[in-house]
């Protein structure tokens, strides 16, 4: 028993250690929560994830809501720091302003605007405001998103002032306008001609030492701030066999015997995958696959199943009748908001009625009414005009009064989520007296079976088993093309988006085990990865992945820059090698020799940044306003060629006539970029500490 005791002893004794050596690696317990640093200032994963689950709850792309979060909390940090360095604030008043006000903030728009009449719902917004100013007990989850709502609220104004303080501060001096203004508006004419690089024809080798004296001088252009890492990986894609196919079918047909008999058309549509429109479409308007099957069919008909786009589709006719192709029509609301002035459904249809009955006694015309008691600011000035339009132009009750049994001249009351409408049908309009069709739609699509993904997998996985390293995964795609290999990065640690791929957590899964300690370069995966397909949920392909490269942070090596840099130093060798053979300073000489021609362009500014038949090419415009007038230009390498150039005349603008105008212009020019520049500025300066990647 004494052994037991001792070595128990020493277990929890290790486990005590344990949890000390722990805690003090990541601060204690603050530190197990800290997702990351900004200026020394500690962002809270638990704040982190509040945030999240308040704002961005239902996410169709959680990554991207990750993101927006993790930018939100840095802004945030460098807001609050340089807010309380200036002396800026939001104070209650102004808060309230913002969350309640005439003008509430975008956010608060976003969230509260009704999605079917795209207007800010008041309604709601002053509930809100009437339960927290009475203190009345609110739903635990929605007090945790309104604080994170005022959180973001407050940051966006702070951010705003901090624009505006920056803003009014930039100025253009005198000097500096009626310099740019000459330039800019100054103007050339000048012939050139052009070598294109392609004239060199032989292969140009580009050495390591090459690429590392390119970039000499501009390492800070190609300096990473964070270690990166690339990808090869191969993406067999899942794709349903004939024995697929045939089963599917045998489920539509079962699926249209049951569709031919429902009652409820809509509803068994939804439910089946499908679709229903309330509008009627004419013939020229029917899907191509059905266009020459749906005038034959009867009321209750069903067609299918066919194939469309992977799809098994039948399609049921549920109705059919002369429908006009627009209408004109005019109308008078009372709005039934009553958070924006307006009154009960009832008060409203009992007031349009009065006024129906006043233009069918001749005692008042529509136009009059509408000028004076239509609350649809859009048309009631114009006496109501809605012009001219076609079915599913309007909200469906409108709709289905104008299109449906309406009579020119006809008046009709009817209401929508807007208010309630009078509305006159001025103009019944008819292009042709053919039938048109209200359809619905059930689909089933065609997708690999549990049986044709079990046996992909288990091939691909074969695969994976045996190619352990990039060389074998290498060799063995070049003897089966099917698994092609795609190169993919740089990632940084907390990338979550793979081109070709997509960003889900399948992609994140694959960056993490890239910065895994144990992943070594040339590893390949141990694991076979499965991508969904998000639409019917099956999976789609299967992936093999091989770490390529590791890129540690600052300058890249010559063999990571290659991609980037390798076709401007060959631009740039051939440009010298054209450059050594031009001997001459005759246009019409220099393009004989290298089977060009001479072109000529006139007027051209300074400020152009294309330059029509140039291209983009400002080594070119720059060295034509060096030139003096009749002066030829030495060979200059450009963008897409070698070119030597001659000017004929140069115009110069001088100063400008309106200095203050244009001094205003060029402000103007420079404060809209503060919005965007200035936190890209605070964001580059920032001492940032990422640690997500413990996290998610």
């Amino acid at each position: 028993m004494w052994l037991v005791f001792i070595v128990i002893g020493f277990a929890l004794a290790g486990f005590v250690i344990m949890d000390m050596v722990s805690a003090s690696q990541q601060g204690g317990v603050a530190g197990a929560t800290t997702i990351g640093k900004v200026n020394g200032t500690k962002l809270d994963y638990r704040d982190f994830s509040t945030a999240e689950s308040s704002l961005y709850s239902g996410s169709e792309d959680p990554f991207a809501a990750k993101q927006a979060v993790w930018d939100y909390m840095v802004d945030k940090a460098i807001i609050d720091k340089e807010a309380e360095s200036n002396g800026l604030n939001v104070p209650p008043e102004e808060l309230k302003n913002l969350l309640f006000g005439a003008n509430p903030a975008p956010i608060i728009r976003t969230m509260y605007t009704d999605p079917a009449t795209g207007q800010l719902n008041r309604q709601a917004l002053l509930e809100v405001r009437q339960a927290i100013e009475g203190g009345q007990l609110l739903n635990p989850t929605f007090e945790s998103r309104w604080a994170e709502v005022e959180k973001q609220v407050k940051v966006s104004k702070l951010g705003e002032k901090l624009n505006q303080m920056v803003s009014k501060g930039l100025y253009s001096p005198t000097w500096l306008v009626e310099y740019r203004e000459g330039i800019n508006n100054s103007t050339v004419d000048f012939n050139y001609v052009k070598i294109p690089f392609d004239y060199i024809k032989d292969e140009v080798e580009i050495s390591d030492s090459e690429i590392m004296s390119h970039i000499k001088g501009k390492e800070t252009r190609y300096k990473n701030d964070k270690e990166t890492r690339t990808i090869q990986y191969v993406a067999i894609d899942v794709i349903p066999t004939a024995e697929d196919s045939l089963l599917r079918r045998a489920e539509m047909e079962d699926l249209v015997e049951d569709f031919r008999v429902a009652e409820n058309d809509s509803l068994f549509a939804t439910n089946n995958e499908g679709f229903y429109s309330p509008y009627y479409n004419s013939t020229e308007d029917l899907p191509e696959t059905v266009k020459g099957v749906v005038p034959g069919m009867q009321i209750g008909d069903v067609y299918g199943p066919y194939i469309d786009n992977n799809n098994y589709f039948a399609v049921k006719l549920t109705d059919k009748k002369i429908v006009p192709d627009s209408v004109q029509a005019r109308h008078i609301l009372r709005s039934t908001d009553v958070t924006t002035g307006g009154v009960p459904v009832e008060v409203a249809r009992a007031f349009v009625d009065s006024l129906k009955q006043l233009i069918e006694t001749g005692k008042a015309s529509f136009d009059s009414l509408a000028i004076r008691d239509s609350q649809d600011p859009g048309s009631s000035f114009n006496g109501g005009d809605l012009g001219t339009f076609g079915q599913g132009t309007m909200v469906q009750p409108f709709n289905d009064v104008c299109f449906h049994g309406s009579k020119k001249g006809g008046l009709y009351i009817v209401s929508t989520q807007f208010g309630v409408h009078l509305i006159e049908v001025q103009d019944i309009i008819f292009n042709d007296y053919d039938y048109d069709y209200q359809l619905a739609f059930v689909r089933s699509p065609i997708i690999p079976s549990d049986d044709t993904q079990n046996k992909i997998q288990g091939d691909v996985l074969d695969v994976l088993m045996a190619q352990r390293t990039l060389n074998d995964l290498i060799t063995y795609a070049e003897s089966n093309p099917q698994y092609n290999l795609v190169k993919a990065g740089p990632f940084t640690e907390t990338d979550y988006n793979i081109t070709g791929l997509g960003g889900d957590q399948t992609s994140r899964e694959i960056i993490k085990w890239l910065f895994d300690k144990s992943t070594k370069k040339g590893n390949v995966s141990p694991e076979l990865y499965s991508y969904s397909d998000p639409v019917n949920y099956f999976d789609s392909k299967y992936v093999i992945v091989a770490l390529d490269e590791i890129i540690p942070a600052g300058v890249p090596t010559a063999s990571t820059l290659r991609n980037l840099v390798e076709n401007e130093i060959i631009r740039n060798k051939k440009g010298e090698l054209i450059t050594n053979q031009i001997s001459s300073t005759d246009l019409q000489s220099i393009a004989t020799a290298f089977n060009s021609q001479v072109d000529s362009l006139d007027e051209i500014r300074f400020s152009a940044n294309v330059v029509p038949g140039l291209g983009s090419e400002p080594k070119v415009l720059a060295k034509a306003f060096q030139l003096q007038e009749g002066e030829t230009s030495e060979p200059i390498v450009g963008n897409n060629g070698v070119y030597v150039v001659h000017l004929r005349a140069k115009t110069d603008a001088g100063s400008p006539a309106n200095v203050p105008l244009a001094r205003s212009a060029m402000n103007s020019a420079a404060r809209t970029q503060v919005s965007f520049k200035l936190m890209e500025s605070l964001r580059k300066d920032a001492s940032i500490e990422d640690s997500r990647s413990k996290f998610f």
